[in-house]
């Protein structure tokens, strides 16, 4: 059907994004990259499918691909922004973090311009990856002194501080700062959820998901997550409630599947929703655990 779609007119849907997404979640990196470029020329892609064509040309190498797309956001920084982290998660799919950070620090981006946020997440979040602990403290510290009011900013901090090395404290202290100046950012919240969960206090953490998930329903990572948190507490409708609107908006999510595989099946093991699930994790989520389950 996506395909009739793009043939009558590339241009009138989202069907190539879609569909390149659906080629890119079943690992056909080749289909995916043709599929978001079908008539690009004539039909222009929207900023999101730029960003898709960025990252599917990174990981097939196709280096000045990377460089046109990305071209085509000059005027508008948070796009490219965003374009720059894809086309980095691409490199760092086959190359490694650290060429994934490297490409972003060759980008020429004001990692200190708020607009600039998810390409300074990625960058900080690669280094540490590849064990530059060091540099990511100074790009997230530069920008905090350039801009020590900007939530964001604090978020990323959280991140680093919590994923890499510093206690579950001092990461929390800068999930609140971040909380001081803007209460319902998302993914500061989900970060302070995160450590609740881990200390047991499952009920604030499940409150803190719950307020995350409210401001922002489309990061399936937080719904994921809260969807956890409800599941822990023995509130499994509402669980599976969260995970079915997480695969309705996104069919591709085998990490979903999985988990709402996992959540119905003590009741219903041998069911065919519970093998379709697993079928479909495996088909999105390659690893030892979905086909394990």
């Amino acid at each position: 059907e996506y395909r009739y779609s793009i043939r009558a007119d590339p241009g009138a849907t989202d069907a190539r994004e879609r569909l390149a997404q659906l080629f890119m979640a079943e690992g056909e990196l080749v289909l995916a990259y043709e599929t978001i470029l079908v008539d690009a020329s004539n039909n222009p892609l929207p900023p999101d499918g730029i960003a898709l064509a960025a990252e599917l040309s990174a990981r097939l190498g196709k280096a000045r691909n990377v460089a046109g797309q990305i071209a085509l956001l000059r005027d508008q920084p948070g796009r490219r922004a965003i374009a720059v982290a894809a086309a980095a998660r691409g490199i760092a799919a086959g190359a490694g973090p650290a060429n994934g950070a490297r490409f972003i620090e060759e980008a020429k981006l004001d990692l200190s311009d708020p607009r600039e946020s998810e390409a300074l997440r990625t960058v900080v979040t690669f280094h540490a990856q590849a064990g530059n602990t060091d540099r990511a403290r100074e790009l997230v510290q530069t920008a905090l002194t350039s801009s020590p009011r900007v939530p964001t900013f604090h978020e990323i901090q959280g991140l680093l501080l919590e994923r890499y090395g510093a206690s579950d404290d001092v990461a929390l202290k800068a999930y609140e700062r971040a909380l001081s100046l803007n209460p319902s950012l998302p993914r500061a919240l989900a970060g302070k959820a995160r450590i609740q969960f881990k200390s047991g206090d499952l009920e604030e953490a499940r409150a803190l998901f719950a307020q995350a998930y409210e401001a922002d329903p489309s990061d399936h990572g937080i719904a994921r997550a809260y969807a956890a948190s409800l599941a822990r507490l023995e509130r499994k409708s509402e669980a599976q409630s969260i995970l079915e609107t997480v695969l309705d908006e996104d069919p591709v999510d085998g990490l979903a599947a999985l988990s709402l595989g996992r959540l119905i099946s003590g009741e219903s093991a041998e069911s065919d929703q519970v093998l379709a699930l697993a079928e479909r994790a495996s088909r999105f989520e390659s690893g030892k655990a979905t086909y394990d389950f």
